[in-house]
């Protein structure tokens, strides 16, 4: 036996007609229709959220590249990568040096 609640009654939709029954029908469809255009919204929020995040943070970190500088990798004392912090404003993985001249 399948139910249907409406405004707190529960009818039943074996005493319903045939029209009755498409009726149900039509709006169990619409709910999963719903529910699912719900999902693909709120999907396609999230995705301009982070693009916004990521060329936010693309217009904040770069900066303008002195003439005859480069952005490199920034390096500890032992040679190895620096990453950044996250809890800064600055991009500590990258560090602007002179160019090295070729002869």
């Amino acid at each position: 036996m399948t139910t249907i609640t409406i405004n707190e009654t529960v009818y039943s939709t074996d005493d319903m007609s045939d029209s009755q029954k498409n009726t149900v029908q039509m709006l169990q469809q619409n709910l999963v229709s719903v529910n699912m255009l719900e999902h693909w919204l709120q999907c396609v929020k999230f995705v301009g959220e982070v693009k916004t995040r990521e060329l936010e943070k693309s217009l904040t970190e770069e900066k303008e590249i002195e003439p005859g500088t480069e952005k490199v990798r920034a390096r500890n004392e032992k040679g190895h990568y620096i990453s950044d912090d996250p809890n800064t404003p600055e991009n500590e993985a990258w560090v602007e040096k002179p160019k090295e001249k070729k002869e």
